[in-house]
This record gives structure tokens, C-alpha cells and sequence, in this order.
């Protein structure tokens, strides 16, 4: 009688036993489904934050193209003006008419307009490029810290 007894605590024992290591394993489990649901939550915020930098860098670089266009264009203006003040003011007749005064205002506001429309699309380019800059350091950075992340 006193063997079963030991043989049935024993059992019990052992029972008990299974029963934490069970429980302890179920916790263990259900925190790490949890930290992988973190992990995938996570993951998707990346994901579109990543969507999201593309989209900006798309958008800054077609940006930048036009915005360069513009500056061609105006640089090819500014070397026509130049050209036709050149050619205007080897006709003497054109000259006489205009007037020493004429001309000058003439000139004088002509360059003002490419100066300043040329130092505005500079500006403008100039921003870009910063952005565009700070846009591909930015992801490149998203980027890493997130292979790191999944090493």
C-alpha cells in the first residue's frame, strides 16, 4: 500500500511538473506570436514609409527635371537677349533711334528680368537638389535600419 501511495505521488508529481513546463511553454509562445505580430506590424509601417519615400524622391526628381528644363530655357533666352542686343547695336540707324537713354533702359531691363528669373530658378534648383538629397540619405537610412532590423 505504501509503494502505491509513493507510485501514485510520484505521478502526481511528475504530473505537476508537466503541467508548469506546459504552462511556462504556452507563455513563452504566446509572447513570442506577440513580438512577431510587433515585428510584422512594424515591417508593414516600413513598408509604406518606404512607399512613401519613393513617391517624394519620384516627385522630387521629376521636379528637378522640369525645374532644369526651365533653366535651360532661360539660359537660352539670356543667350538670344544677348545675341540681339549685339545685332541691334551694330546697326547705327536702330541706334540714332533709340537714343543713348532708350538704350539703356532697354538694356538695362532686359537683364534685370533674365538676372532675376535666372537667380530665381537657381534658387529653385538649388532647393531641390537639397531635398533630393536629404530624400535618398533619408531612405537609404530607412533602408538599412531595416536590414539590420531582420539580422
Amino acid at each position: 500500500m505504501v509503494s502505491e501511495c509513493l507510485s501514485v505521488a510520484n505521478l502526481q508529481d511528475r504530473i505537476n511538473q508537466m503541467e508548469e513546463t506546459h504552462y511556462s511553454t504556452s507563455e513563452e509562445l504566446q509572447a513570442t506570436l506577440q513580438e512577431l505580430n510587433e515585428l510584422h506590424e512594424q515591417v508593414n509601417r516600413l513598408r509604406d514609409v518606404n512607399c512613401q519615400l519613393e513617391l517624394d524622391r519620384s516627385y522630387l526628381i521629376d521636379t528637378l527635371v522640369s525645374q532644369t528644363k526651365k533653366l535651360e530655357g532661360s539660359l537660352a533666352k539670356s543667350e538670344q537677349v544677348t545675341v540681339l542686343l549685339i545685332s541691334q547695336y551694330s546697326d547705327e540707324e536702330r541706334l540714332k533711334e533709340l537714343g543713348a537713354s532708350g538704350r539703356e533702359r532697354e538694356l538695362v531691363a532686359l537683364l534685370r528680368t533674365v538676372e532675376a528669373e535666372k537667380e530665381e530658378l537657381e534658387a529653385r534648383r538649388a532647393e531641390l537638389v537639397t531635398a533630393l538629397e536629404e530624400m535618398r540619405s533619408k531612405f537609404d537610412q530607412e533602408r538599412f535600419d531595416l536590414i539590420e532590423k531582420f539580422r
